[in-house]
C-alpha cells in the first residue's frame, strides 16, 4: 500500500489532471485538505502495519470519480476485525484519540485536528462472504465484490476503495436495513452521480473495437477498467487493465 501526497483541492481536482474547467460546487477547500491529509495518513499508517482498510461513504464516491463533489460531515472506512487492535494501535500513535460510539466489535471512532473517522469493521462467515463482524447485525452480509474495486484517486493520491456498484447498493438499501436511519437527499444525489459515471464509462467502453483491451465479464457483459469496478462473480473473467493505459503499479 503505498500514497502520494494529496494534491491542493483548489478548485475541485480530476484524477490525474488538472483544475476542472467548469464551474464547481461550494466546497469548504480548508476542511477538505485537512480530510486529505487525515486519509494519506491512514493509508500510510495501515502500510506501515500490513493492515487493509477501503474507503467507503462520500469520500469513496469521490476517489471514483477523481474530484471533490461535495463537503464530507466525516471519512468512512471499512477494515477487518482482526486488525482492529493494531490499526487502533497506529492511528493513536499519530494524534488520533478513540471517540464513543458504537459497539467496538462493530465500528472503531477516533477524531484529530477537529475531524471524525469511522472505521466499520469486517469478518467473513463459514462460506467466505464478508460480512458485519460485530453489534446487532453480526453476520448480516455486505454486497458481494464490494472490495473487489481497484483504487480510486484525487490528484496524486491513491487509496483502496468501495466499488462503486456496492456503493449505490449500501447507499440504497442502508435505510431498510437500518430503519431507523433515514433517506438522505446526499446519498439520493451521490447514487445519481456513480450511476451517471458508471453509465458514461460503459457507453465509452463499449464503443471501443475489438482488442482495445477492454474486459467484460461473461455473466452480465458489464466492462471492466482500470479501477476493476465490476464485480467478479462465479463465472466472470478477472478485470485487466488495458496495458496500453496502465498507470504505474500502486496498491492501496
Amino acid at each position: 500500500m503505498r500514497e502520494r501526497s494529496p494534491a491542493p483541492v483548489g478548485d475541485k481536482w480530476r484524477a490525474g489532471h488538472g483544475r476542472c474547467r467548469v464551474a464547481c460546487p461550494a466546497v469548504d477547500r480548508g476542511r477538505a485538505d485537512q480530510q486529505l491529509r487525515l486519509i494519506a495518513e491512514a493509508v500510510r499508517v495501515a502500510g506501515a502495519l500490513g493492515v487493509e482498510v477501503w474507503l467507503r461513504g462520500g469520500w469513496a464516491m469521490d476517489f471514483f470519480l477523481g474530484e471533490i463533489t461535495r463537503d464530507h460531515e466525516d471519512i468512512d472506512w471499512f477494515a477487518w476485525a482482526d486488525d482492529a487492535g493494531a490499526l487502533a494501535e497506529g492511528l493513536l500513535s499519530h494524534g488520533h484519540r478513540p471517540v464513543p460510539g458504537p459497539p467496538p466489535d462493530l465500528q472503531l471512532d477516533f477524531a484529530k485536528d477537529g475531524l471524525d473517522s469511522s472505521f466499520t469493521l469486517l469478518d467473513r462467515d463459514a462460506a467466505g462472504r464478508v460480512v458485519v463482524a460485530g453489534g446487532p447485525w453480526a453476520g448480516a452480509p455486505w454486497p458481494e465484490g464490494m472490495l473487489d474495486a481497484g483504487p480510486g484517486r484525487i490528484g496524486g493520491l491513491q487509496c483502496a476503495i468501495v466499488g462503486p456498484q456496492a456503493q449505490i447498493e449500501i447507499k440504497r438499501m442502508m435505510p431498510v436495513w437500518d430503519p431507523s436511519r433515514p433517506r438522505r437527499t446526499k446519498d439520493a444525489k451521490d447514487i445519481a452521480r456513480l450511476e451517471a459515471a458508471l453509465g458514461r464509462l460503459f457507453r465509452i467502453l463499449s464503443a471501443e473495437p475489438a482488442g482495445s483491451g477492454a474486459v467484460y465479464g461473461k455473466a452480465e457483459g458489464r466492462p471492466c477498467t482500470g479501477r476493476t469496478w465490476a464485480p467478479r462473480q462465479r463465472g466472470q473473467v478477472r478485470c485487466q487493465t488495458p496495458r496500453a493505459r496502465q498507470d504505474p503499479k500502486e496498491t492501496a
